[in-house]
């Protein structure tokens, strides 16, 4: 026989939500014969197919283009969400978990947050001996790297210990002030506060973003990633995480325009980030699913080579 619990666990497990009331769970307790049942029952509803179908039979998103002269004013907004998040929530709005809010973060949690970073050089490492760019990470000591979004430094303090050279770019100087405190000598942190500031960036042979781009709306990531590409050297790698497709997504000007600012979601689709990689002359050496949203939004990681000139 199932129980209570059984339902309450399939509803957290297969819809990622709590029960709609009460009469739901004993609807189900006085219908259902048992577990093998009862997962069919979850598995095979249509709130489940919508969740975790493939992305293969879902809709169109409806994303519309805005004007070029509208981009600033997009970007600006994003820079007030996060100035404001820097400010009060640093660590939290790096890797939002209860445990890092400002009222609840202890101190002595510092390190253990920071060193939840050097398991991403580990990734990079295994991501760029597997394509064969590198054979040992001691090669990566003659590269110059950036860092897109860095917030409090919780990578980048770990990627000026692999690359000659680093560059951390964000547009809070609330996270900036923090990962000031923890980089070391041979890391420039760099605070954007315009969109045409990306066009400055220094050339580089490595770039590496997660979690920041899809809190960017799509004109502004698309701005964004096509200045990021062309600053890639030749043979340069880029690692680029955001989410590709959520069912229901829709996003135009005017209706973002007058929503609350808030900590927001927002997905690229993968047939605009392969147009600008194309015009970048750039090509996509693997694209995988890279699940750190919680959002079922199709995250990936796009790993990216710059082409060599070389024929």
């Amino acid at each position: 026989m199932i129980t209570r619990e059984d339902i309450i666990f399939c509803y957290d497990y297969f819809l990622q939500r709590e029960p709609e009331n009460e009469s739901v769970i004993t609807e189900k307790l006085n219908t259902i014969k048992d577990c093998g049942e009862l997962i069919k029952a979850f598995t095979n509803s249509q709130e489940y197919a919508e969740k975790h179908g493939s992305v293969f039979y879902m809709p169109p998103m409806q994303i519309k283009e805005c004007k070029e002269g509208q981009k600033p004013q997009l970007f600006r907004r994003v820079q007030a969400e996060w100035e404001t998040l820097g400010e009060t929530q640093p660590f939290w709005s790096v890797l939002s978990w209860d445990e890092y809010k400002a009222e609840n973060f202890d101190v002595g949690g510092t390190e253990a947050f920071f060193r939840s970073g050097e398991k991403e050089i580990d990734m990079i490492e295994a991501t760029l001996r597997r394509n064969k760019i590198i054979k040992v990470k001691d090669e990566l000591k003659e590269k110059i790297a950036l860092e897109l979004g860095c917030g409090v430094g919780r990578v980048t303090t770990h990627l000026g210990k692999v690359f000659k050279q680093v560059y951390g770019v964000d547009i809070s100087q609330g996270n900036l002030d923090v990962a000031k405190k923890h980089v070391g000598e041979n890391v420039e942190l760099i605070k954007v506060n315009q969109l045409e500031q990306y066009y400055r960036l220094p050339n580089f042979d490595f770039v590496y973003s997660t979690m920041v781009l899809q809190h960017n709306c799509p004109p502004v990531m698309e701005y964004v990633i096509d200045i990021v590409l062309s600053k890639l050297r030749e043979n340069g790698i880029a690692m680029l995480q955001m989410p590709t497709y959520k069912r229901g997504y829709r996003w135009n000007y005017d209706e973002y325009m007058n929503t609350p600012e808030q900590m927001e979601m927002h997905i690229l689709p993968q047939s605009t980030m392969f147009k600008i990689i194309e015009k970048n002359d750039c090509m996509p050496l693997e694209v995988a699913p890279f699940d750190c949203t919680g959002n079922n939004d199709n995250s990936m990681m796009y790993v990216i080579i710059k082409r060599s000139q070389v024929k």
